[in-house]
């Protein structure tokens, strides 16, 4: 017999004033913060950003069986 797995992984992203001062059009979720390999992908136009502080937060959930 198989069990069916539900499991849920929250993220966030925190870009202060002098960091990632451009367009944002695509986020994406990797297993390192460099280097590492791409786990979700998600293109949009999230705006520019030319100062002070973004977020990125979100949830992905998995389930298996």
């Amino acid at each position: 017999p198989t069990a069916a797995v539900t499991g849920a992984a929250d993220w966030q992203s925190d870009f202060t004033n002098s960091q990632a001062n451009f367009a944002h059009n695509e986020v994406a979720l990797f297993n390192a913060s460099s280097g590492g390999t791409m786990f979700s992908r998600k293109q949009q136009s999230f705006g520019t950003k030319s100062s002070g502080t973004w977020t990125y937060t979100g949830t992905i959930t998995a389930t298996s069986g």
